[in-house]
């Protein structure tokens, strides 16, 4: 039987007494459950910023420093902080992961929202990095699309979807709408997923549902929420301190880095949010292409089996050690947030085999 929540307003109101019955939440509840809030408002932040910037988007000069500090007034602002916001997102994101493997919300079928939401994130992410129109980033492109290649017709749909034979800014306008188009949709994918784990009632750190203890998530969650706000603004100005190594992390000089032709360039890759991809594409194209989808496959698996802690801290030290191996050049925070990040997928590896 279900414990009522008392309060004037959902006595008053039919569909506000439907939307808090379906937004309940524990009091007990951890910081961990606040990481949601986290990433939704930065996610915010993204597409405020977003919009901002693709108002001056220019496909010869795209995302260069110069075009932005000089050409236009106060533009660099928008730009630093989108650019802090995509790593503070992804810290939260891979946070909340982990948080859903060690607690076991994934089993129910919020799961599913959850995985469309991180591969649309890997997705604009990667769009986006392309943007910057650099060496770096005309070496993603070129990573990504050639994955088509893999299949029937691949050189054909290649074809279409860059315009040309080659690389080169035809394809710049094309990637511009996709990352904007797919930013303006994840929210509504966010809702849904908001929405499924309240009606699911999400378990807690306990392992007891929301409603045995029922609160209202609006005045109970939201003002936990709150209290991250200040963290987001702690990243922020902790972003554009250039001698931080979170500004080291967000600016990579591989994007706009220009191979000099007096000296032999040093290894580069991609961002640490999609290090393990990159890993699977360092051998063969196919090869990453198999790996991420069971990456995704593996989700799926419901089998809980608390002896795979042993496969789980193997599985982190393998990878860890061909992810170093793969890309060199890692920088200590790189490595650091890849140890965070090998330590989501490797649980989605062994949780649920």
């Amino acid at each position: 039987m279900k414990r009522k929540i008392h309060n004037p307003t959902r006595r008053k109101h039919t569909q506000t007494k439907k939307k808090t019955n379906l937004f309940s939440c524990n009091n007990s509840l951890l910081w961990t459950w606040n990481l949601g809030f986290l990433c939704g408002t930065i996610l915010t932040i993204q597409i405020i910023t977003g919009i901002a910037l693709s108002m001056k988007y220019e496909t010869t000069t795209a995302f260069q420093n110069i075009n932005i500090q000089e050409k236009y007034s106060n533009l660099w602002i928008p730009r630093r902080i989108h650019s802090i916001g995509t790593t503070t997102y992804f810290i939260g994101l891979y946070l909340h992961i982990i948080r859903s493997h060690i607690h076991q919300n994934m089993k129910n079928s919020s799961g599913w929202s959850g995985i469309i939401i991180f591969i649309l994130s890997l997705v604009i992410a990667l769009l986006g990095y392309s943007l910057s129109n650099g060496n770096m980033a005309f070496w993603a492109l070129t990573v990504m699309t050639s994955l088509f290649t893999n299949l029937p017709e691949g050189d054909f749909i290649l074809s279409i979807i860059t315009g040309n034979y080659e690389i080169n800014n035809t394809i710049l306008p094309r990637i511009l709408t996709v990352h904007f188009l797919l930013g303006i949709t994840l929210p509504i994918i966010v809702y849904w997923h908001t929405s499924e784990v309240h009606k699911n009632e999400s378990n807690t750190d306990l392992g007891t549902r929301g409603v045995l203890t029922g609160k209202d998530f609006i005045n109970t969650g939201i003002q936990k929420d709150i209290l991250f706000i200040p963290i987001i603004g702690y990243f922020i100005i902790w972003g554009f301190q250039e001698e931080s190594k979170l500004h080291k992390l967000i600016e990579d000089n591989n994007t706009n880095d220009w191979i000099q032709k007096n000296r032999t360039p040093e290894p580069i890759g991609p961002e640490w949010y999609v290090l393990p991809f990159f890993i699977g594409l360092k051998t063969t194209n196919l090869i990453g292409l198999i790996i991420g989808i069971i990456f995704i496959l593996l989700n799926i698996n419901k089998n809980i089996k608390r002896w795979n802690i042993i496969t789980y801290w193997l599985c982190f030290f393998i990878l860890g050690d061909l992810a170093l191996e793969a890309h060199e050049s890692l920088l200590e925070p790189r490595v650091i947030l890849f140890t965070v990040m090998m330590l989501t997928l490797s649980g989605t590896l062994l949780t649920y085999s």
